[in-house]
């Protein structure tokens, strides 16, 4: 009997110092109910945010930090609570798309889920990349505007180079003062693109404004800055990602193309220009029709404008061995395959990588290796 009770004795004691030791890790870790609730709370905030009522997302916010703040949920609630004191404050805060952004990526790491093509291609985060290329793209329309602007006035020589400078330090340091909380890469291509546009559009109205070099300047520089106005409005109102700014470029290049090459060599000089104003404004806006129903990465419009290159080569190739006349057309109609075969080709570019889990298990033999799709 004293045997059996030092045997009960001892292994009663050592169940409840095993207890004891494993009882803060699973306090550790919050039971899926209580994980629930922490994201019940946090996702009722942040749509409280994302509608712009700040004021009504404080009271879940500080119950959230109250009740559970070592969750996943409870960490990023306190970086949306110090948003929304923030943005009450009026000090500059990054705009709700990019918050938006940024809460979809730290979601998907903590609460692993299916992500759709769209949310795979639409949830960009601010990069210095991105930031890089707005103040260089920036940099080098101010530096052309600053010497036109100094040309257009009948300066020297020395004058114009130092206006170019000015306005090329003046480009890049209001991009990356303006950029201060990061920029998507979506928004500082909208931004360019849109200058790139209004700066090409500004030089083509000088045939009816005048050519006179004050006038070209002045149109160029007003091109310039009311194209990147308009780019970054169209981005924080649609939302636009790389892809969908890319998509619209390209359209708005194939239009004109395709326009000036089925009307041919033949049109006088007023109906290429209209042609050019008409296939850009319905290249940008059939481009940014399309990419709300197909969304594409820049990758992938990319791989479009190579086929259509190619398109364009082999009917080229192939008016070779006709009349001269139409060579346009046949051009044209080589693009639009090539850019249709280029589409079918790439249909499932941007689809998200599949989760894979890989194993190795050792045997007597060698190895086992195991796939498996994780959630």
């Amino acid at each position: 009997m004293l045997r059996i009770r030092n045997a009960f004795l001892t292994t009663a004691t050592t169940v409840l110092v095993a207890t004891a030791a494993l009882a803060p890790r699973a306090l550790a870790q919050p039971a899926p109910a209580m994980e629930a609730d922490a994201w019940a709370l946090y996702d009722k905030a942040f749509a409280q945010v994302t509608a712009g009522k700040e004021a009504e997302a404080l009271p879940p916010l500080t119950e959230l930090r109250a009740r559970f703040p070592d969750t996943a949920a409870g960490a990023l609630g306190a970086a949306l609570e110090r948003y929304v004191a923030s943005k009450q404050a009026g000090a500059l805060v990054p705009p709700d798309l990019a918050l938006r952004a940024r809460y979809a990526g730290l979601v998907q790491s903590s609460r692993p889920q299916p992500v759709t093509t769209e949310e795979y291609l639409r949830n960009e985060a601010p990069t210095t990349g991105a930031r890089i290329e707005l103040a260089v793209v920036q940099g080098l329309f101010g530096l052309t505007s600053g010497a036109g602007t100094m040309q257009a006035f009948g300066l020297s020589t020395q004058v114009r180079v130092a206006g170019g400078v000015v306005g090329s330090v003046g480009g890049i340091a209001a991009s990356l003062l303006l950029t201060r909380d990061g920029i998507t890469p979506g928004h500082a291509l909208a931004i360019n693109s849109g200058a790139a546009w209004g700066f090409v559009g500004g030089l083509s109205l000088r045939d009816r404004i005048g050519r006179e070099q004050a006038a070209t300047a002045a149109l160029a520089v007003v091109g310039h800055l009311g194209g990147a106005a308009l780019g970054h409005l169209a981005w924080s109102k649609l939302a636009l990602s790389t892809g969908d700014v890319a998509l619209a470029n390209s359209g708005a290049l194939w239009s004109i193309g395709l326009l000036r090459g089925f009307a041919g060599s033949g049109s006088d000089l007023r109906s290429k220009q209209v042609m050019t104003t008409a296939g850009a404004i319905a290249g940008l806006s059939g481009g940014l029709l399309l990419s709300r129903y197909v969304p594409m990465s820049r990758t992938r419009v990319l791989l479009l404008d190579l086929g259509g290159v190619g398109g364009a080569l082999a009917g080229l190739t192939v008016s070779m061995g006709f009349e001269r006349g139409g060579r346009g057309s046949y051009v044209a109609g080589g693009s639009l395959a090539g850019l249709a075969l280029a589409a079918f080709l790439t249909r499932r570019w941007d689809a998200p990588a599949m989760p894979l889990a890989v194993g190795l298990t050792p045997t007597d033999g060698g190895a086992v290796v195991t796939l498996a799709l994780t959630p």
